[in-house]
């Protein structure tokens, strides 16, 4: 394993991943994940680069998910808690505590969202990577570690980059690096798009594939040495600089070779660069143009600049300044001429953008035979292998579709019996309509105002009866006409045709009837106060009637304004009849209800006749203390359906009533005869099978009594046991100033569950719930301890304390071979097909890379800090605040090691042991500490 600077974590060795890898096929170990580096000047391998954007990638989503499952957790309490609550300062509390939890709630699922992307991403990335051959890898590595020196050398030269050059040398030598660079970047980037096929044999057939001339790991480790190149420049080694970008382009050669024997890129010059970037720039526009298609043209500035090249190489011990001049004219003639060549390209390329959409829209217009026969011109003109002729047959096939869509139209709006002119003058004159709605200055102007709600400026009405709204309208209205009138489909032209007809009746109606829009909002007020009566005075009756109308009066008062004011004033006509039948029905709901509950009393008070009847019996030994049975609960779902007061409900548990009031009517009278002949022999044969059934039921009713006088009993000791325990909490963790928001949600439920049996006389939900509160209680209360305990140890015991729990969990970590043996042998497990296997050393070397995320550097400095803490503490006017700084300093560092570091996390999940005790321990140690040495001192 590599030697790692203190600042950056330890990467996981690539034979060691791949054990692991083939240890968690066997086992079921996750897969191995190493930290993101947090030096953002650092470079290492794309491989694990990847890995750690997977393993923080994983690492935030188990923290997200962790916060999302724990605000969610929150969230269900609170709503529970809230529906409880009474209304007052605590229910306020809750729910204000709720819209925070929520808040926390959506970023927790917002940041799961966005790490289960990166997981994605980042794997997919990864598993490409590690596909590719080991001497490529080595390759980027050692480019990337180059990079890295090269970082640092740049981070720490005085100065400027190239500091030592003047100004007008730093400018001219800087370009001439960056033209190379990026000529031989586009070289790469044209390669990189290049294709080259192989024949593969499937059970005799040949099948072809086609694969990029250089693949992904070739692309990175080629831009990683154009980077390089950069940065040697940046460092003032000039001619290094070049020399690195003449490499790059002898390598993308060598990588293109090997794989197609294609020719080799051209690479830059090495002479003047009067000469060598004209020429360079040539070269440049032969790859576009050949890329483009264009290959003739580029083969003879191809040719041109091979010709001069040749020339200037034969006589390059001249002088610079007399191969300028001798060869300046010849290269700045090339240069134009393939300046030319591009600019006719790209006008090759806009006249494409124009072609493409016109033959969609001869599609569109259904005009296939034509669209057809210009597709075979557009093929042949992209047959052109130069810019002039495709040019040319592309500027005649532009105008050819362009009069072909002119007479497609045409054709098309006569057989529709379309008059575009007619429409177009439809539209003039009602836009002049719509500019009359508006006053005018002496000049013809229309006079302007700030809108009172978008303060934008807008045109003053002449008719303040009509709303803005109903003006925008028409304007949006307008507009809509005009476009589909611009457009070339039929449909289209339809479709405006009958849009200006709508739009013509609506500015008619508007200017004609827009004393109506008034009468229309005094309706809507009249609706809206009606209703805000009924919900004072009978919300409880028709509720979902009420609301339903409710609703809909809020959408009209939204639309109506840009309605025809016609129709928004017979819709609030409408709105209103609606609003008095409702009004009509809940007083009738109103009186049934009355009626209902006044039945179901009558029933409840025969219930308790019929309960003190049966008190007199003891049935199979059983002695009845009154009637708990079946009648009962029939009239508490009676009573339950009346709750919803509408008429349906209201009916139906009215007739429910009646029904049972009958039915406890015959129980009574069946078990007053019973009692008073003292034997069932005098029943007839319908008053015994009542008994029998009225006597079976008394007796499951008791037994169930009995349970809930039991289940009572139980939740009123546990209820007090609990609620002692937790003020007791609550008052530990004001005084020891931890975080009580939970302990008094705590509270506050316990105090609910009261409530609640109370009216609902269901005792087993919330006993079960006290149970888990009692178990909370128990960590709450293991907590308070270890913290009081905590509270009392000086900064240096404290921290000694800290440190001795993690450098345990450090050698349990790098001792856990002996772990793992107990299961089986380490070096059974084979990496690869030809029998390479693990050995002990290797996976040693793994827990050691492991245990090195916890920097004993960390460790020390806490242990020092701490103890030079105290030492200022005891001082008089000493100053404790920067040791507790690097202290605290340390205490987080190690915190996210714990808590973030990807092998660690991986750690955790070991299947060997029972769990991670001295994890734990070191985890939890860390927040206790951070909190002593927050509050040792008065800030």
């Amino acid at each position: 394993m590599p030697k790692d600077k203190p600042d950056e974590p330890p990467t996981i060795d690539d034979a060691i991943q791949s054990w692991v890898d083939k240890f968690n096929k066997i086992q079921g170990w996750k897969s191995i994940e190493a930290p993101q580096s947090k030096d953002g000047k650092r470079y290492h391998s794309p491989l694990h680069r990847f890995e750690e954007a997977t393993s923080k990638a994983q690492a935030d989503a188990l923290e997200a998910t962790k916060a999302k499952r724990k605000a969610a957790e929150k969230v269900k309490k609170l709503e529970k808690l809230i529906a409880k609550l009474p209304d007052g300062d605590k229910k306020h509390q809750a729910e204000e505590a709720l819209e925070q939890a929520q808040e926390r709630l959506a970023d927790a699922t917002a940041s799961l969202s966005t790490a289960t992307a990166e997981i994605v991403r980042s794997t997919r990335v990864l598993r490409q990577l590690t596909e590719v051959e080991k001497d490529l890898d080595e390759d980027l590595k050692k480019v990337s570690e180059r990079i890295a020196s090269l970082q640092d050398a740049l981070g720490k030269q005085n100065g400027a980059p190239l500091s030592g050059m003047s100004k007008e040398d730093k400018e001219l030598e800087f370009k001439i690096v960056q033209q190379m660079r990026d000529g031989v970047a586009r070289n790469i980037d044209r390669a990189r798009d290049e294709t080259f096929k192989i024949n593969k044999n499937v059970d005799g057939q040949e099948i072809e594939r086609r694969y990029a001339v250089i693949c992904s790991e070739e692309y990175k480790i080629l831009h990683a040495m154009l980077d390089e190149a950069m940065l040697m420049c940046l460092t003032s080694d000039i001619e290094g600089a070049k020399a690195a970008i003449h490499s790059t382009s002898d390598q993308l050669a060598l990588f293109r070779t090997a794989r197609t024997g294609a020719r080799i890129i051209e690479q830059s010059d090495n002479f003047d660069s009067r000469l060598s970037n004209p020429l360079g720039a040539v070269s440049s526009t032969v790859g576009s143009l050949r890329h483009d298609g264009f290959t003739t043209t580029a083969d003879e500035l191809e040719a041109e600049a091979h010709r001069i090249r040749a020339g200037i190489k034969q006589v390059q011990s001249l002088s610079a300044d007399t191969l300028v001049e001798r060869f300046g004219d010849e290269v700045t003639q090339l240069a134009k001429r393939a300046e030319r060549q591009i600019e006719r390209a790209r006008e090759c390329k806009t006249l494409i953008t124009q072609i493409d959409p016109a033959l969609r829209t001869l599609r569109v217009m259904d005009a296939n035979d034509q669209a057809d026969g210009f597709d075979s011109d557009y093929s042949a003109a992209m047959q052109e292998r130069t810019p002039l002729q495709r040019r040319s047959r592309l500027e005649k096939l532009a105008k050819n579709t362009e009069i072909a869509i002119k007479e497609v139209r045409a054709s098309q709006t006569s057989d529709a019996k379309i008059d575009t002119k007619a429409l177009q003058q439809k539209l003039l004159t009602l836009q002049i309509a719509y500019a009359d709605l508006f006053k005018t200055d002496r000049k013809g102007n229309v006079r302007m105002q700030k809108d009172s709600q978008t303060r934008e400026l807008k045109g003053v009405k002449k008719d303040s009866k009509i709303p803005r709204e109903a003006i925008d309208e028409i304007e949006m209205k307008l507009r809509a006409a005009q476009q589909l009138l611009e457009t070339d489909s039929i449909d289209a032209l339809k479709t405006a045709q009958d849009y200006l007809a709508s739009i013509e009746t609506y500015e008619t109606s508007v200017t004609e009837n827009s004393d109506q829009f008034k009468q229309a909002a005094e309706t809507l007020k009249t609706l809206k106060d009606k209703i805000a009566g009924l919900k004072s005075k009978y919300g409880a009756y028709e509720p979902s009637r009420t609301l339903e109308l409710e609703r809909e009066v809020e959408q009209f008062e939204v639309k109506y304004k840009a309605m025809d004011p016609k129709v928004a004033r017979r819709i609030s006509s409408t709105l209103y009849q609606r609003m008095a039948e409702l009004k009509a029905d809940i007083r009738k709901c109103a009186a049934k209800y009355k009626e209902v509950e006044k039945s179901a009393k009558k029933v409840d008070g025969k219930l308790k006749s019929l309960s003190k009847v049966m008190q007199n019996f003891t049935i199979d030994d059983l002695k009845l203390s009154g009637y708990y049975g079946k009648y009962v609960a029939e009239l508490a779902q009676a009573r339950s359906t009346a709750e919803e007061r509408d008429l349906r409900s209201l009916n139906r548990a009215d007739t429910q009533i009646l029904d049972l009031r009958t039915t406890v009517d015959t129980a009574i009278s069946t078990a007053q005869k019973r009692l008073f002949e003292g034997s069932r022999d005098k029943l007839d044969g319908q008053e015994l099978q009542v008994w029998t059934a009225l006597k079976s039921d008394a007796v499951d009713g008791q037994n169930k009594q009995t349970e809930l006088e039991q289940k009572k009993k139980e939740f009123e000791a546990k209820y007090k046991t609990v609620k002692a325990r937790f003020k007791t909490i609550q008052k530990n963790y004001k005084n020891l100033k931890l975080d009580t928001s939970d302990v008094d949600l705590a509270v506050q439920e316990i105090s609910s569950l009261e409530a609640e049996t109370k009216a609902s006389k269901e005792y087993a939900g919330a006993l079960k719930r006290l149970e888990e509160l009692e178990k909370d209680a128990d960590n709450y209360e293991i907590t308070s301890a270890e913290m009081d305990r905590f509270k009392k140890l000086a900064i240096d015991a404290a921290a000694t304390e800290c440190v001795t729990k993690i450098r345990n969990f450090r050698n349990k970590v790098e001792t856990f071979d002996g772990e793992i043996k107990k299961i089986g042998k380490i070096d059974e497990i084979e990496l690869d097909d030809q029998g390479t296997v693990m050995s002990e050393n290797d996976v040693k070397a793994y827990l050691a890379s492991v245990a090195a995320f916890i920097h004993a550097d960390d460790l020390t400095r806490l242990e020092t800090n701490a103890k030079k803490m105290d030492e200022e503490l005891e001082k008089k006017g000493g100053d404790p605040r920067k040791p507790r700084e690097a202290a605290l300093g340390a205490v987080r560092n190690l915190m996210r090691a714990l808590n973030v570091g990807g092998p660690l996390a991986h750690f955790r999940q070991q299947p060997f042991t029972s769990g991670n005790p001295d994890l734990d321990a070191a985890v939890a140690s860390l927040p206790r500490l951070e909190i002593k040495l927050l509050t040792a001192i008065s800030d």
